[in-house]
């Protein structure tokens, strides 16, 4: 929020932010963020173990200086590319359970790399005219209705086949299949609701950012009960 204090201003999603509203200054803002990066790195360091500490770290540095300072104003992929930040999460999960990096993590990694850009764009078409006036590229923003629903779908499917993937090589019992169709066929009846009118597509997105939580949370916890049947 203290690197985009200035956009936030020009976005009506963002104006009530903090630093954007001025409820705190550049340098309370930028001393909580900073704070909170290094109390959080010397938890997991303390009390988890360093794999966890660094992962969160690299997620930090990811996020600010990777998406926020660059990626975010360069590149219309800048959601698919820095998607890699929110997608390090589970990692750091993982690692705080195990110690190490197994390849389950990673395919958790791709399920939210995946799940990232449909997500996030799904907003981006309800506030495209905020990000257009904060001059931020978003794929909604530069690109036809068709060019943004073909790539939402592509990492939506990518996303439902990677979903699938976890629980074989986790080694769930075949009832939870069942479970992760059905909520893919969530996701998709979802998808399948964005065309027609421009009213009619923002209102199908925002159903889409909201469902895409519920999708993201119903699977997380069918993922802890399953880890009770392996």
């Amino acid at each position: 929020q203290y690197i985009d204090r200035e956009l936030d201003k020009n976005m009506q999603r963002t104006a009530k932010r903090p630093l954007a509203d001025g409820r705190l200054t550049d340098a309370e803002g930028l001393a909580f963020g900073l704070g909170l990066s290094l109390v959080s790195y010397y938890v997991l360091a303390c009390f988890v173990n360093g794999l966890a500490a660094l992962l969160s770290l690299a997620g930090i540095f990811y996020y600010v200086i990777f998406y926020s300072l660059w990626l975010k104003k360069a590149t219309v992929q800048n959601i698919v590319i820095g998607g890699g930040a929110g997608a390090i999460p589970p990692m750091v999960g993982w690692a705080a359970a195990t110690n190490n990096l197994g390849l389950t993590a990673w395919i958790l990694f791709a399920i939210i790399f995946m799940w990232t850009p449909p997500h996030f764009w799904a907003l981006a078409i309800k506030y495209k005219d905020d990000y257009e006036a904060a001059g931020i590229p978003m794929l909604p923003v530069v690109a036809t209705q068709k060019n943004v629903s073909t790539q939402m779908w592509f990492h939506t499917l990518s996303m439902a086949a990677t979903s699938f993937i976890v629980l074989h090589s986790a080694g769930f019992p075949k009832v939870f299949y069942i479970v992760n169709f059905l909520l893919n066929l969530f996701f998709i009846w979802l998808m399948v609701q964005m065309r027609g009118e421009k009213i009619q597509i923002e209102k199908a997105a925002i159903k889409i950012f909201h469902g895409s939580i519920t999708y993201l949370t119903l699977y997380s916890l069918m993922l802890i009960l399953g880890a009770f049947y392996v």
